[in-house]
């Protein structure tokens, strides 16, 4: 499935954080590849456009980052008229394409293992293509660390161990996977009330009575938000209420230390004790970030609050971003933006179309009277606004931008890299100091001098990385300028 990216709504996501579609990179172990489509068929390319897998998979997914020298270092997943099976980085089918879906091969403790789809069934293979769990499972789930996995079967779910044995029947209407703790979330349809969620161990025993109209999973803090009776509380992993149940609304997952909870339609923040530390006042509340503030919502207006409940940005705008790293957030007015910074003052303001977050260089990008261009912390123009499209800045320093139906990269002062020589009808980051680009319906790849190091001959063209577990036409990206 190809990924279609509308530049002036990518830049409206750039104002909760920096836009940039580029790979991550992983197993450094794995040459820089790509995957393209050509003539309808997927293959991989290193960064000379060489093909190390050839162009003959319908689809090709990750690669497992371990395994056997049968491996090749990893099996990755590819479909061969309408059949999945597994090829290895030499791009030799090792086990045949016979299965209707598959997933990245893991380790469970018992060497690499792929789940599979037959027949409608899910089970597991080995990288011999031997089956280790038979596919006779509605619905079969990973393995956890307790070596138990979560499958579906005559509607009811239960729970296997590695020899494929039940250790816990499949007994229950809806479950959920064990968590690092051993314990694992359930629905007993014969608990009273209709039914009702517990927690169970590993030996299926309930540690924790299915008494609850919702059970959510523990937190950081050792908590987890229940309901009971139509009100939220939290209990500890022995079960006992720490918190009492009388909250409209209480936070799934209690992992800082404070979570929002709602009373009689108001929103505010309770400690790990219960103790209700901002009082339920706002119309909405979102947690506190890692600065230290949460936006709050107060008559359909946005600020912030500190940890203490005093308001740091008074709730006056239309929308508010998280803090920078210089100090600022952008904030918008009547659909403008500006940048507040920590004791809420206006310090640019809201002129703006669309802005960014800024970068660790203390950049935005911005949209000002129909142009791009980027600005620092004052609101000054660094690169004044000429442009007619533009990305932010790469974590390298460069920035790609259209003007007069071309497209360039410039560094941090404005200079171009290169007089662009082709009409890129699409463009976009691809890594390892590539960029894709679209000349004439083909895609190619050029590098930071503008040079055209790999010809416009795919159809379809993915990013550079090193972590070939991360491969996907999922990745192929279109960048609709429209």
């Amino acid at each position: 499935m190809k990924t279609t990216i509308n530049l002036l709504l990518a830049l409206a996501v750039a104002t909760i954080q920096p836009l940039r579609a580029q790979n991550t990179l992983g197993n450094a172990s794995d040459p820089y590849a790509a995957i393209v489509q050509i003539d309808g068929k997927v293959g991989i390319i290193n960064d000379k456009g060489e093909f190390i897998i050839p162009p003959k998979y319908d689809d090709i997914r990750g690669f497992a980052s371990t395994g056997s020298a049968r491996g090749g270092g990893g099996l990755g997943a590819v479909m061969l008229d309408g059949e999945w099976g597994y090829i290895d980085r030499r791009g030799e089918l090792v086990i045949p394409a016979r299965y209707e879906m598959t997933y990245g091969f893991h380790d469970y403790g018992m060497g690499l293992w792929a789940q599979v789809t037959v027949e409608g069934k899910e089970g597991y293979i080995d990288e011999t293509g031997k089956y280790t769990i038979p596919p006779r499972f509605d619905v079969l789930t990973r393995f956890a660390n307790n070596g138990l996995a979560l499958v579906r079967t005559g509607g009811k779910w239960g729970y296997i161990d590695r020899d494929c044995n039940f250790v816990i029947p499949p007994v229950y209407e809806e479950a959920i996977d064990f968590d690092e703790n051993g314990l694992a979330r359930v629905f007993d349809a014969t608990a009273s009330g209709g039914g009702k969620w517990g927690y169970i161990d590993r030996t299926g025993r309930f540690a924790i009575p299915a008494v609850y109209e919702e059970a959510w999973e523990f937190g950081a803090q050792g908590l987890a938000s229940v309901k009971i009776d139509g009100k939220y509380g939290y209990i500890d992993r022995g079960g006992e209420l720490v918190i009492p149940a009388k909250f409209d609304y209480a936070e799934q997952l209690f992992d800082s230390s404070f979570a929002v909870v709602a009373l009689d339609g108001k929103y505010g923040f309770i400690d790990r004790g219960g103790k209700l530390v901002v009082p339920a006042k706002y119309d909405y509340a979102i947690n506190f970030y890692g600065d230290g503030v949460a936006a709050v919502q107060l008559n359909g207006k946005w600020g912030y609050i500190d940890k203490t409940g005093k308001t740091v940005v008074q709730p006056k705008y239309d929308d508010i971003a998280p803090f920078s790293d210089n100090g600022l957030a952008a904030v918008s007015m009547g659909y403008k933006w500006g940048f507040v910074n920590r004791n809420g003052t206006l310090v640019v303001p809201a002129k703006f179309d669309m802005v960014s977050g800024f970068d660790k260089e203390g950049m935005a990008l911005v949209l000002y009277r129909g142009k791009y261009g980027f600005v620092d912390g004052t609101g000054k123009f660094l690169i004044p606004a000429r442009y007619d499209l533009a990305w932010v800045f790469s974590d390298d320093g460069v920035a790609a931008v259209l003007l007069n139906g071309r497209w360039t990269y410039i560094d941090r002062t404005g200079k171009p890299l290169f007089a662009s020589t082709y009409d890129f009808e699409e463009y976009y980051f691809a890594g390892n100091g590539l960029a894709a680009v679209n000349i004439g319906g083909k895609w190619g790849y050029i590098d930071r001098s503008g040079k055209l190091v790999i010809p416009a001959k795919f159809d379809e063209a993915g990013g550079f990385t090193n972590d070939w577990s991360s491969f996907s036409p999922d990745d192929f990206v279109s960048v609709d300028k429209d």
